[in-house]
């Protein structure tokens, strides 16, 4: 059933964990699986930021969208290596990805000072990032890979949050489509103020173009 698994590698079903929940049994991981998962998933562990916004006096305040409505200038993202400018049509956000635009602007930021934490996947993406390493959880737990991986996450990183820079995106949803995001970066994602909205952003790596994705609390 988990070979099965590995080869739907290119996209995963909403219900994924909720079905993987239900493969879990209720015996407990021992200290022995614990630390072995927590070997193999250190080495995946990267530097994420706390979320750090702006008000710019910016040239352009609208952006048009590929059907010609207006875009107004909502806020900046401040990224280690970007300005990441947010337009948006807030009114119209639930009906379609198009009423969010994100202007990449190069800059070099590394003198700001960003709250660091650690990052892991999520288990669904997992299998998208590192087939090997998510083998060798099923071999170490094959009832309840979901729980071990989950009890050693908690262990090795201390922060998640809906809002972030870098690091892993942290899907509300498993829904996505990995092979759009495969060649791709991971810039920020964010709880829109008064929505019910998380916004991802990611950047194509062949030109300077923001890529996004739209969840719903």
């Amino acid at each position: 059933m988990w070979n099965l698994l590995q080869r739907i590698i290119g996209k995963s079903s909403a219900s994924q964990e909720k079905w993987m929940k239900g493969l879990d049994k209720q015996t407990s991981i021992d200290k022995y699986q614990l630390q072995k998962a927590e070997d193999i998933l250190r080495p995946l562990m990267i530097p994420a930021y706390q979320l750090k916004m702006v008000n710019l006096n910016i040239t352009n305040s609208k952006y048009a969208n590929k059907n010609g409505k207006l875009l107004t200038y909502f806020s900046t993202v401040m990224h280690p290596q970007y300005h990441l400018h947010l337009f948006l049509n807030k009114s119209k956000l639930k009906q379609h990805d198009s009423n969010v635009y994100i202007e990449i602007e190069i800059k070099d930021n590394t003198q700001i000072e960003f709250l660091k934490f650690d990052s892991l996947p999520m288990w669904e993406s997992l299998i998208h990032i590192d087939v090997s390493k998510h083998q060798n959880l099923v071999n170490i737990a094959p009832n309840q890979p979901w729980t071990l991986f989950k009890e050693a996450k908690s262990v090795l990183i201390s922060t998640e949050s809906k809002n972030q820079i870098k690091g892993y995106p942290q899907w509300l949803v498993n829904d996505v489509d990995y092979r759009k995001i495969k060649n791709s970066t991971f810039l920020f994602q964010m709880e829109l103020p008064n929505t019910e909205l998380v916004v991802y952003a990611f950047k194509d790596s062949d030109e300077n173009q923001a890529q996004i994705f739209i969840q719903y609390l």
